[in-house]
């Protein structure tokens, strides 16, 4: 099971209270049961079955903290370097430039959280926004905001937008789902994709997962994912820069006409890198299937440049 984060604070705070819930509410509320019984006909006994219900509370509350105390990471935020970046158990002043306020919040743990005396769950929307801000940092609040023109949306509660993050609206996700992954030339452990799965569920499944996998996580979390665009700028440094040491992997670069995409585009190649060149991967066999999805590809790339033809120089 997953460790749960809680501070030092956190979990003193937890152990007393399971020590009153113990020590002095279970008892109490014994003695009102025990007390209550003493009077009769327990069917019409009210006070009876209001310190039943409240014995049910306190059993809950401390089977509650038992099992988070058991489960829970302890984080000492005295021995989190400081850095000036937003971490777990880190205090943040903000400032609302647009109401001229200020407010101070503290992220903890989801046990530990109290919102109206600024303790803030780290599962909360806005400590996962928060997470990884360096001192200075502006944070647009988005709560509420309408677009009415073309696309409509009025973005939640709690929606906020860091340096170097963003949204993508559209109206047909569709419109950006025409990437092809082939699998005609990959092989697992030496053997071709192809003699391990069936073509109808790569054509069916696995292929329209891939192309909606962007308005999956936009879907689920709120926003893009900019560790994936990350991850992929990174990857194909490495490769160019270090070589693919004759493996071939994909990269987007400026098509030169092979395998019949229009010049001029990027495009998504087959290549080899070596001494910081690549080279396109020539002569592989592409079967009516694949092509149709490229050309695809291909149309959606164009519609794209032409839409911004008039902005460029």
């Amino acid at each position: 099971m997953e460790k749960l984060p809680i501070t030092k604070a956190g979990e003193k705070d937890l152990i007393e209270k399971l020590r009153q819930l113990k020590t002095k509410d279970r008892p109490e509320i014994s003695q009102a049961i025990a007390e209550a019984r003493a009077h009769g006909d327990l069917k019409e006994n009210a006070e009876y079955h209001a310190a039943k219900e409240q014995q049910g509370f306190i059993e809950a509350k401390i089977q509650e903290i038992e099992h988070a105390l058991g489960n829970a990471q302890v984080i000492d935020v005295k021995e989190i370097p400081e850095t000036g970046r937003v971490v777990f158990g880190a205090t943040i002043d903000l400032f609302d430039i647009a109401n001229n306020k200020s407010i101070t919040y503290k992220i903890v743990g989801n046990l530990e959280s109290d919102p109206e005396a600024g303790l803030i769950s780290i599962q909360t929307p806005i400590a996962q926004g928060l997470m990884g801000k360096n001192v200075g940092d502006e944070v647009a609040d988005l709560s509420g905001w309408e677009f009415t023109n073309g696309v409509l949306y009025v973005f939640p509660d709690e929606t906020f937008l860091s340096p170097g993050q963003f949204i993508v609206l559209v109206a047909n996700a569709q419109f950006f789902a025409t990437q092809y992954p082939d699998v005609h030339h990959c092989a697992v452990s030496g053997a071709p994709v192809l003699d391990l799965v069936d073509i109808d569920w790569v054509s069916n499944d696995f292929i329209p997962t891939v192309q909606q996998r962007g308005a999956a996580i936009i879907k689920a979390r709120g926003l893009s994912s900019a560790a994936s665009a990350a991850n992929a700028a990174i990857e194909h440094m490495r490769d160019w820069s270090l070589g693919t040491n004759g493996g071939i992997v994909s990269m987007g670069i400026h098509s030169d006409g092979s395998y019949g995409i229009a010049e001029g585009l990027i495009y998504s190649y087959p290549v080899t890198c070596a001494d910081g060149n690549y080279e396109i991967v020539q002569g592989l066999e592409i079967n009516d299937f694949s092509k149709e999805l490229m050309l695809s590809t291909e149309q959606e790339l164009k519609d794209e440049r032409d839409a911004i033809a008039s902005l460029l120089p």
